[in-house]
């Protein structure tokens, strides 16, 4: 089950996004996660945005 993911240009930190995206992929959800059940829950098969800089990593859980 792959995560998607879409890139949008620096300073588009709403949630009103100006398309086309820089860049859409489909990320494979790793097998050692550091996600845990203390963290941020998300429901799945629903959008969202988060704003992230350079640098900051992104951990997924999940079930097929």
């Amino acid at each position: 089950m792959p995560l998607d993911v879409s890139e949008y240009t620096a300073g588009a930190a709403t949630q009103v996004l100006a398309e086309p995206c820089i860049i859409e992929q489909q990320l494979a959800i790793g097998k050692t996660p550091t996600a845990g059940p203390t963290n941020k829950r998300l429901a799945a098969n629903q959008p969202e945005i988060f704003g992230v800089q350079p640098g900051h990593r992104l951990a997924v859980t999940g079930t097929v």
